[in-house]
């Protein structure tokens, strides 16, 4: 009776022993910086809860084209605006756990996610043949996935909806994606 006493207090103080050195699969805070192609961004991303964040952001977002009429002589000409903005996302990481299991990387959140992202773009503070100064609101419901790479290198992509409305009571809804690189610390 008394080896299976102590047969038993070692199997209970080695499970939990083994329990702590598990990887656990739960969301992290980070700090992030990252650069498009026409924009860059800092974001602050607060873990929660075991799987959802909610982070804030604020950087500046551009648009760059090209516009080519053909009606009443015909003008073609380059366009680009720097608008300031301020966004705030919520997500939910929904395969942790599974990449746990597998003995996949979680570092950074890394993962596939939902998230519902709110976003004000302010009046442009740079523009060129660009004559409103749109500002506007927008709403978007995403699915994505997150990837850091060599602990500090983020990779992200996401597709989704936006809903959006500006200061000339126009409002739009747009099929989004989005790819985003950038520097986790």
């Amino acid at each position: 009776m008394k080896n299976l006493l102590i047969l038993l207090l070692v199997f209970i103080f080695c499970k939990n022993v083994c329990a702590q050195n598990e990887k656990t699969a739960q969301t992290q805070s980070n700090h992030i910086i990252d650069a498009g192609f026409v924009s860059a961004t800092y974001t602050y991303e607060h873990a929660f809860a075991k799987k959802y964040t909610i982070s804030g952001s604020a950087g500046i977002v551009g648009t760059i084209g090209y516009r080519s009429v053909d009606y009443f002589g015909g003008s073609n000409y380059w366009y680009y605006s720097m608008h300031p903005c301020v966004i705030i996302e919520t997500r939910y990481y929904y395969n942790l756990e599974k990449r746990v299991r597998k003995g996949k990387n979680t570092d950074g959140n890394t993962g596939s996610f939902l998230s519902v992202q709110c976003g004000y773009v302010f009046k442009p503070i740079k523009k060129h043949n660009v004559y409103d100064d749109v500002c506007g609101f927008s709403i978007a419901p995403y699915w994505g996935l997150r990837r850091i790479w060599w602990n500090h290198l983020l990779f992200e992509f996401r597709a989704g909806f936006a809903f959006g409305k500006n200061n000339y009571n126009y409002s739009d809804v747009s099929i989004t994606l989005g790819l985003r690189l950038g520097y986790k610390f």
